[in-house]
């Protein structure tokens, strides 16, 4: 009897492309994954404006509290403000920035002064006179940081400049708005008659126009990356539906099954048993007849 040969092991078989995937997919997968990080950041930032719009005033500013600025000097100046100074004047308008409100009164009783100028002219103003420069200010908790700047010049009144893009003065409470302008500019807080010995308490405030703008443009982008990653990334990991196997052709052999193959099994496919072959589950007479 002609040996058949055993069939290969099937077990752990796969079939061509399951279990893997190919460049396509994975580079769906990371940059799906990197959407969804980026469209949550934006989504962030988007509810974060929203708030921060929210606590704007009915005027829109946003404002910190009363704070009180003293020092023994002429005069109380911040520091360079630069506004876009290195690009060229076509670029912005006086519309493009924020809006800055300074609320102020003197502690003391007195008529108080507050303006904002060129940084070049406020220089000019005060020079050879004691005042203190603003070199930072902290919020939480309020702070304030000076340097002074001798002198033994006395200023004429500020009032009577006219170099100031805005100012404001008088007894009482006094508010100042400014349209930032492109360029280099200082804020100074003064008595309104120029004397020594400034003691004045401030609320800061700025209107930015373009917050809510900004969200809903955070927003938009945000959801837009974060459903375009998921697409991609659902598309990466789903594994395609796996195909029916081809049926046989007409006039090809089939494949033998494994209950042909098995150990002790029959004849070959086509093969006829021969003389001293039983087939499984046949007897010989002389069996049935024994004992």
């Amino acid at each position: 009897m002609a040996e058949v040969p055993e069939p290969q092991a099937r077990e752990g078989h796969i079939s061509p492309g399951r279990g893997s995937r190919g460049p396509g997919k994975i580079l769906a997968i990371i940059f799906g994954a990197l959407g969804i990080l980026v469209g949550l950041a934006l989504t962030l930032g988007s509810a974060g404006l929203f708030v921060v719009n929210a606590t704007a005033d009915e005027d829109g500013f946003f404002t910190s509290g009363e704070h009180r600025f003293e020092r023994g000097s002429f005069a109380i100046a911040s520091e360079d403000i630069d506004v876009a100074s290195d690009f060229p004047g076509w670029v912005f308008g006086p519309d493009d920035f924020a809006d800055v409100q300074i609320e102020g009164s003197s502690t003391t009783g007195g008529s108080v002064f507050i303006g904002v100028a060129r940084a070049a002219d406020v220089g000019a103003y005060l020079s050879g006179v004691a005042y203190d420069e603003v070199t930072h200010i902290g919020f939480g908790p309020f702070s304030v940081d000076y340097r002074p700047l001798e002198g033994e010049a006395t200023p004429p009144p500020p009032g009577s400049q006219a170099f100031w893009a805005a100012s404001v003065e008088g007894p009482g409470t006094q508010t100042l708005e400014w349209d930032v302008d492109q360029g280099v500019w200082s804020v100074v807080v003064m008595n309104a008659d120029g004397s020594r010995g400034v003691d004045a308490s401030l609320t800061l405030g700025a209107r930015i126009p373009f917050v809510a703008t900004l969200a809903w443009i955070l927003l938009g982008f945000g959801l837009f990356s974060l459903a375009g990653g998921g697409l991609l990334l659902y598309w990466g990991v789903r594994r395609p539906s796996e195909a029916p196997p081809p049926s046989p052709q007409p006039g090809t052999p089939a494949e033998p099954s494994e209950v042909d193959q098995g150990e002790g099994g029959g004849s070959a496919p086509g093969e006829t048993p021969g003389p001293g072959t039983r087939e499984p589950g046949s007897s010989t007479r002389g069996e049935h007849q024994g004992g």
